[in-house]
Parts: structure tokens; C-alpha cells; sequence
């Protein structure tokens, strides 16, 4: 019996194998760094709107109400982020998240926090 050079079906058949079990343990750890990645994008516009908050109620004495106000200072917007201010005035609640994010963040004048609702889901109704 003489050997021919190359692979025998059954070696091709354990590489394959073994870069399917490769693939199954890093695509999961990777598109969890994505959605990370996007909450990451979605915290850092949510604590610059609330920097122009800030800026906004020192020139002009209360908080701005809507997000035309702080846009008119130079608030841009984030592609994919979505931005809600709820209130103005003597306070504010502002909520964010990014559309494949996981989470939805809140801040007010004296924190930002995780509120723990899904991305997915609306809005939650109340700021922590």
C-alpha cells in the first residue's frame, strides 16, 4: 500500500471540527465587548449632556426643559444613541441608551447610574 501525500478525510474532518469549537467560545466573548462597547458610547454622550446641562443652567439660571435648548449650546448628536431630558428647571433626569447597547443610563445634577432596564425595553418611567 503506498501513501499519498496529503490529508486523509478524517484529519480534515478534526481540523474542522476544532475551528468550529474555536469559533463557538470567541463569537460570544466578542460580541459582548460590542455591546459593552456601545453602552461605553452611550455613558460618555449622556455625561457630555450633562456637562452642557451644567453650562446650560449657569448662563441662563435653571436648567435647560428640552434638548433643542442644549443642542442650540452645542450638544451634537450620537448616531444610534438615543437621548430623553424629562425635566428642567430647578432639577433634571436625563435617560440614555444605544440602539444594540444593553442597558438604559439615568443621570441627574447629583449622579449617573445604571437603571438596569433592558435597551431593548422602553424608557423606565422614573429616574433613581
Amino acid at each position: 500500500m503506498r501513501s499519498s501525500p496529503g490529508f486523509s478525510l478524517i484529519e480534515l474532518l478534526v481540523v474542522l471540527i476544532l475551528l468550529g469549537i474555536l469559533f463557538s467560545i470567541a463569537v460570544p466573548g466578542v460580541l459582548g465587548v460590542r455591546r459593552r462597547a456601545y453602552d461605553s458610547v452611550a455613558q460618555a454622550h449622556l455625561r457630555e449632556a450633562v456637562a452642557y446641562q451644567f453650562t446650560y443652567a449657569t448662563e441662563h439660571g435653571d436648567y435647560a426643559d428640552e434638548l433643542g435648548k442644549l443642542e442650540s449650546e452645542g450638544l451634537r448628536r450620537v448616531p444610534g444613541v438615543e437621548l430623553e431630558l424629562r425635566s428642567g428647571g430647578a432639577s433634571f433626569c436625563m435617560l440614555v441608551r444605544h440602539a444594540r447597547g444593553r442597558y438604559w443610563y439615568a443621570a441627574t445634577p447629583e449622579k449617573v447610574v445604571n437603571t438596569g432596564v433592558p435597551a431593548g425595553n422602553p424608557a423606565p418611567s422614573d429616574c433613581p
